[in-house]
């Protein structure tokens, strides 16, 4: 009985260490997809700004000419 009790635990410890690394697997994760949904609201923030800067242009070649 007592061997099993040994081999249960050493079994749970086994699945609590790999279920620790699961969860810094998955911190460590949602930081890069975090770091990537920043970066991608820039790089849209930049193509906005370019769309405007150009339709502004055309329009100014518009009204002058």
């Amino acid at each position: 009985m007592e061997e099993r009790i040994k081999s249960i635990e050493k079994h749970v410890k086994v699945i609590n260490d790999e279920m620790g690394s699961l969860d810094n697997r998955q911190r460590e994760t949602k930081s890069s997809v975090d770091n990537i949904l920043g970066q991608l609201k820039w790089i849209s923030y930049i193509i906005i700004g370019t769309f405007l800067a150009a339709v502004i242009d055309l329009i100014r070649g518009f009204l002058s000419g």
